[in-house]
């Protein structure tokens, strides 16, 4: 029996050495097979993405020839003309809008076609997930500088539109501006440094020339607004609301351009005004006091005359009669010219209150001697005027 146990070890043992001699064999040849099996799948890899990744680059080239209708349908805005003609602008916006309608599409597919690929790569063999990520980020930045370009004309192609659609109101505005400029060259007069040396009868014409100006930018004015208040009704949106924020800029401005130049104008009626109550109530104040003074002296001895020790003349009833009379209406005269020279001086120009304030005082000082000559007669004017 121990004999047979021995033997049957024996067996045993020379049946392992065999079985692993066999499995060691078997794990090289193993190694071999899956060394050809990873050739084999990687070249099965390169093989199928090959397609892929052609189609990725046809569907990017596609874009770029999406490109040349685009450029085609926006030429007639090329062409220099600030505005285009209506029917023109309306083919050449909708030609444009379908051009970029069909390279949106386009864009959108290929961009998709890549994303899906990319994230599918990631399942493959490393080496070659590497070698086609490279490849698909080219075509992805190819596809991304086309629709740079895109979005660039998109954006010129709803600016156009939006142009076409503020046509008129923009060309209302250009005339509108010009009427304003035509106004303000009118009104040059009045800004001038020399204005207070401009005679009243050219002050009289530049005011009269800038009363049909002045009318004409307002009503221009008036049109403009209504025309853009239409407009903002008709359309909303972001690109209309920046449109229509730039032309109510140039409003704004025209209307403060306008009543900067009315300012100038009231101040060159304030200047005229001024210098035609200047020169009246002068007059007028002269006339007065030479009455007030040959009334004086009458019944005051001058400076000369109380020298020489002459007592103060005696008038008769005739000449305090004629006396009192004219006393009544120079002091008449001399108040309603004070009135007026004082509500003239209130918003006259600063180069005239000094001299309308000269002429204030001058009223004030007749109206003192009339008062006191009255005063003087008033014993023998009460007599012969009974």
């Amino acid at each position: 029996r121990t004999i047979d146990q021995k033997m049957k070890a024996a067996a045993e043992a020379a049946m392992k050495d065999e079985l692993s001699q066999m499995k060691d064999k078997a794990m090289v040849f193993k190694k071999s097979i899956d060394a050809v099996f990873a050739i084999l799948r990687q070249q099965r890899e390169k093989l199928s993405t090959r397609d892929m990744l052609k189609l990725a680059s046809d569907k990017v080239d596609a874009v770029e020839a999406l490109l040349l209708p685009c450029q085609e349908a926006e030429m007639p805005f090329l062409k220099g003309l600030e505005i285009l003609p209506a029917d023109e602008s309306s083919r050449a916006i909708a030609h444009s809008e379908d051009a970029a309608k069909k390279m949106e599409a386009a864009v959108n597919q290929a961009r998709n076609y890549i994303k899906t690929k990319s994230a599918e790569v990631k399942k493959l063999e490393k080496e070659v997930a590497a070698s086609v990520t490279e490849e698909l980020t080219a075509h992805q930045t190819r596809l991304e500088g086309a629709s740079q370009k895109l979005s660039t004309f998109k954006k010129e192609t709803a600016e156009r539109k939006m142009s076409a659609f503020l046509a008129e109101v923009v060309e209302g505005i250009s005339s509108m501006e010009t009427k304003v400029e035509a106004l303000a060259k009118a009104a040059n007069i009045f800004s001038a440094a020399t204005l207070d040396e401009v005679s009243v009868e050219d002050l009289k014409a530049a005011i009269e020339k800038c009363g049909g100006a002045e009318k004409d930018a307002s009503v221009a004015l008036l049109d403009v607004r209504k025309a853009l208040a239409t407009k903002q009704k008709e359309t909303k949106g972001a690109d209309a609301a920046q449109a229509f924020g730039k032309l109510q800029s140039r409003i704004n401005a025209a209307q403060a351009d306008v009543a900067k130049t009315k300012k100038a104008i009231s101040s060159g009626e304030r200047l005229v005004k001024g210098k035609v109550v200047l020169v009246e109530e002068e007059a007028k104040i002269a006339e007065a006091e030479d009455a007030v003074k040959a009334a004086e002296r009458k019944v005051k001895p001058g400076k000369e005359e109380a020298a020489l020790g002459i007592e103060a003349a005696h008038p008769s009833d005739e000449d305090i009669e004629a006396m009192g009379a004219a006393l009544a209406s120079a002091q008449q005269t001399l108040k309603q010219s004070s009135r007026a020279v004082e509500a003239q001086a209130a918003g006259a120009p600063a180069s005239l209150k000094a001299p309308l304030q000269q002429l204030a005082e001058r009223c004030k000082a007749a109206l003192a001697i009339a008062a006191e000559v009255l005063a003087l007669t008033k014993d023998q004017r009460e007599r012969v005027m009974g």
